[in-house]
């Protein structure tokens, strides 16, 4: 009886607030091409900067835009686009243009890879969708070519290539909101 009158005076039984995941929960070891991709998605979703940025060969890595975009009006957001650049607008976006309070939604779909041992091209579809601070709610729709290799010291795979399309002419796409030109 002492045991119950004294289990029930602490705090065993009272409601806590739910801890936040562990930061490893969102992170898959990338021993595939594939794993990347849902790095990727995990880290827009938890504004995870540095995750995001695993993702990328840090010493080379290249991004390319759609053709309409390259070729358009606000061409120079687009050009020379590498591991540096796509830190710094990431880290933007995520600090002062995604709403906090919502996280993005991003769903990549792999449609095909082709697999050539120590590098793959994947071929996906992708959606994105985010708050804005200012209210507006963006939807990006289109298509991306990854390639991503095989670090052979650490067997882990990143990407280092990346070509964006747009779904149709008048949708916006991932560039777009990398770019912040929307």
């Amino acid at each position: 009886m002492l045991l119950i009158i004294l289990a029930a005076g602490c705090d065993l039984f009272k409601l806590r607030e739910p801890s936040p995941p562990a930061g490893n929960m969102s992170w898959l070891e990338p021993d595939s091409a594939y794993k990347v991709l849902r790095n990727m998605e995990f880290a827009y979703q938890y504004f995870m900067l540095d995750n995001y940025m695993r993702c990328f060969d840090s010493t080379d890595f290249s991004f390319y835009a759609d053709e309409s975009l390259l070729n358009g009006p606000h061409a120079y957001l687009y050009r020379d686009w590498d591991y540096a650049k796509e830190r710094t607008q990431t880290e933007i976006l995520f600090s002062a243009y995604f709403k906090p309070q919502s996280p993005p939604f991003l769903l990549i779909i792999r449609d095909s890879t082709q697999d050539f041992g120590d590098s793959a091209r994947i071929f996906a579809r992708y959606r994105l969708v985010v708050q804005l601070r200012d209210g507006r709610e963006l939807e990006a729709h289109g298509s991306s070519i990854f390639l991503a290799r095989k670090d052979p010291s650490s067997e882990l795979w990143s990407i280092s290539r990346w070509w964006d399309r747009k779904a149709t002419p008048s949708s916006l796409s991932w560039a777009e909101i990398k770019a912040l030109d929307f």
